[in-house]
């Protein structure tokens, strides 16, 4: 089954077997082995969500607030954001934000619980989802610069919602097809784990065209030369093209 989505709206192929973004598209049966890739790259995932528990565990203690922040930031591949949060907002403030974001999405206020991330200076869209991707893996995703640059949702509170809006579709195809999750650590398919898969599968397609590229540019490139600028463009985990706040 193939999977089809469109920004602003999700469709799926004639067939049933393909879903499209703009003009890419994914095999259903493909976002397991995207998965499992996600889950090697970043195999600090689990470690984060974890410490998601213990810090919603702890109510938001504001020293634990700060480490899940400086943690999270680290993980997108920019520290230095957690920082200017840290400086820039009161401590109080930075605990209710998460404390009150987490509460919204508990009860399905997707949409409030972004704009109370939002509301904490130095912190815009990407980074926020991905503190709420690791609040609660079940109900929010990350759109940063990759997904949105390449798939068309905007970095809003209107265009995360529409992405995770396409999510919870695919996730439901998922089940239908019975679809089987590669993680170890759970049983069924999350809302994050469908997003992983989707990012993975664009870094695929990010170094699949930028080799067309580089093969039209240089028509005689060594295989040395290509794996070297794989390595460079893509990089470990999730850390590359993550800049955006």
């Amino acid at each position: 089954m193939v999977a089809v989505l469109k920004y602003p709206e999700l469709r799926l192929s004639s067939e049933g077997r393909t879903f499209e973004f703009v003009s890419l598209s994914i095999e259903l049966e493909d976002f397991g082995s995207f998965l499992q890739l996600g889950l090697i790259n970043d195999p600090e995932t689990l470690a984060i969500e974890q410490c998601a528990q213990r810090l919603i565990q702890s109510d938001f203690n504001p020293q634990q607030t700060n480490e899940f922040i400086c943690t999270v930031c680290g993980w997108g591949g920019y520290a230095g954001i957690a920082g200017r949060v840290i400086k820039n907002n009161d401590p109080l403030r930075i605990v209710s934000a998460l404390r009150d974001a987490y509460a919204a999405t508990q009860y399905g206020k997707i949409d409030v619980a972004m704009e109370h991330m939002l509301a904490l200076k130095d912190l815009g869209v990407s980074f926020s989802s991905k503190h709420l991707k690791f609040l609660d893996p079940n109900r929010h995703v990350v759109l940063d610069s990759v997904i949105s640059g390449r798939l068309g949702y905007p970095l809003t509170t209107d265009g995360y919602c529409r992405f995770v809006e396409v999510c919870q579709k695919i996730l439901g195809h998922l089940s239908y097809r019975n679809i089987q999750t590669t993680s170890l650590n759970h049983q069924s398919w999350r809302l994050a784990d469908v997003e992983m898969a989707i990012y993975q599968w664009l870094r695929k397609k990010t170094h699949e065209q930028s080799k067309q590229r580089r093969t039209a540019k240089l028509p005689t490139p060594t295989p040395e030369a290509g794996r070297s600028f794989a390595e460079g463009l893509l990089g470990p985990g999730r850390r590359d093209f993550r800049a955006d706040g």
